[in-house]
């Protein structure tokens, strides 16, 4: 059976009531040894090798918030110490990065698992109309959200 469209979870950025699921909610973590303020700075951060582009990644993790992280990791996204596997590992890197967030802050772990139990078929949508990797991309005509999503499905 197909649920109804209205039937979902969604959240968006740093506010609502679900804003724990976004990669920019602050909440401090560890992730591969070291301390992130948001998942948005440890995955930003991760687009480069630890050794050459070690400057780079503490800029990030120090940025004032996840936009200017964001910001940081699109500027130097073509340095020459970005990683050469990125592309091929960043939903795999999204993933580690948001259980290592989870998994550190047992509240947030037990939220998402609540969600989880109420409607365990219930799939979680990250409300980004300009981003339809990460996000649902824009509402379409059919009412429908056709981005990819895989901020959601890595919280599924």
């Amino acid at each position: 059976d197909e649920l109804e469209e209205t039937t979902y979870t969604k959240y968006h950025h740093r506010t609502g009531i679900n804003s724990y699921l976004s990669e920019n909610y602050t909440a401090k973590f560890y992730y591969d040894g070291e301390e992130w303020p948001t998942v948005q700075h440890a995955y930003q951060a991760s687009k480069f090798n630890k050794e050459e582009g070690l400057e780079v990644r503490k800029w990030i993790q120090s940025a004032s918030g996840p936009s200017e992280a964001m910001k940081l990791g699109k500027t130097y996204f073509k340095a020459p110490f970005r990683r050469n596997d990125f592309f091929e590992k960043n939903v795999e890197i999204m993933f580690d990065v948001a259980l290592s967030k989870f998994i550190f802050h047992p509240k947030l772990k037990r939220w998402l698992l609540e969600t989880a139990r109420e409607s365990p078929l219930m799939p979680i949508f990250h409300v980004m109309e300009d981003d339809a990797f990460w996000g649902t991309g824009p509402l379409q005509q059919d009412g429908k959200y056709h981005g990819l999503n895989w901020n959601g499905k890595i919280l599924m």
